[in-house]
């Protein structure tokens, strides 16, 4: 789950080993919705702790850990380093005016290996899902990665 370092701090959640570097990403702390019990990855209690960064009205005091969910603080604008698919996935989300937190996933074939791209626009057409190329989402956005869009979100 990629998440803006607003919404991070929104919420308290922290990073349980501090990176070399302040402005790259930090892996955050798993976290799981309070009505969960532990270790559950149910479809309803993945739902719930996705839930914890689509809503304003959670904080704290809505999670628990260990967790089913593992947060990933995106890039900062001033940051050195070129961002990546995280932060190409909360752009999009950020434009499309969905909550500031994103599902990164990669698919893989049957034998467990990334698809390629043939296979991905198979699955494309089969589920009408689009394909977006990071790079592409990058340099569309590129003015949330100039400055602090992101910062206090």
């Amino acid at each position: 789950m990629a998440v803006t370092e607003g919404l991070a701090e929104k919420l308290f959640i922290p990073a349980p080993v501090i990176n070399t570097k302040a402005e790259e990403r930090r892996f955050l702390l798993p976290v799981n919705h309070r009505e969960n019990s532990l270790h559950d990855y149910s479809t309803e209690a993945m739902k719930r702790s996705i839930g914890l960064f689509c809503s304003s009205e959670l904080s704290i005091d809505h999670w628990m850990t260990p967790g089913n969910i593992n947060p990933l603080q995106i890039f900062g604008a001033n940051s050195s380093s070129q961002p990546g698919l995280p932060e190409a996935a909360v752009a999009l989300c950020f434009k499309s005016k969905l909550p500031h937190a994103a599902i990164c996933q990669s698919l893989i074939n049957a034998e467990g290996k990334a698809m390629n791209p043939k296979q991905a626009e198979v699955i494309s057409t089969r589920y009408q899902i689009p394909i977006y190329q990071v790079s592409a989402l990058i340099s569309e956005n590129a003015e949330l990665f100039e400055d602090d869009y992101f910062g206090d979100l």
